[in-house]
């Protein structure tokens, strides 16, 4: 459903009306956190954490997997390392209280270019996935290949392409300070 003014109640209606219908749900997505309509409380921080403890209830009751979206705070502009971290999720500590499992994407060419170098041809399509929360997940790191012609992910790197990838990113790593240099997580 591609409405931005859904109250968390309407989406928990919607999942149990399409469980009925279609005898089953696995999973919602819900892009993103921040267009969901937001309760009436008196700070943003207590409507963001009343709509995550409410996601967390929908995915108890109804045995299913809630994915939410959400924007990173724009803080991590002032680091060198820009990989997102748990405390870089927007408005809310109650989201990442509240999840099981948190995701992020890095893709370190991006930097490279905004500090005005090029980046190596192993490192421009890599993306990495981290778990920086998770039962069994965290401090996971997987290396992807992104698809430029079609936006997707494909697959991870393959052993020699990982060594190459971290080999270059360390290189770029050097040509800004050496040991000190951006700090570029390996």
């Amino acid at each position: 459903v591609d409405n931005p003014d859904l109250s968390v109640q309407a989406i928990h209606r919607m999942v149990k009306l399409h469980k009925m219908k279609h005898k089953g749900l696995d999973f919602i997505v819900i892009d993103h956190f921040h267009i969901i309509k937001k309760p009436h409380k008196p700070t943003e921080q207590e409507q963001f954490a009343e709509i995550s403890r409410a996601l967390k209830i929908i995915a108890k009751e109804e045995n299913i997997s809630v994915i939410v979206l959400a924007q990173v705070n724009r803080g991590n502009s002032d680091r060198k390392v820009k990989n997102p971290l748990l405390n870089d999720v927007k408005g809310t500590s109650a989201l990442v209280s509240d999840s099981d499992v948190i995701l992020g994407l890095y893709r370190p060419s991006y930097d490279i270019k905004q500090r005005g170098d090029t980046p190596h041809p192993a490192v421009e399509s890599v993306v990495e996935l981290t778990a920086p929360k998770g039962r069994r997940l965290a401090g996971a790191k997987l290396y992807m290949n992104l698809n430029w012609s079609s936006g997707k992910l494909e697959g991870s790197l393959s052993e020699h392409a990982q060594v190459d990838y971290l080999r270059e990113l360390q290189n770029a790593d050097n040509k800004i300070g050496g040991s000190g240099g951006s700090g570029f997580k390996k």
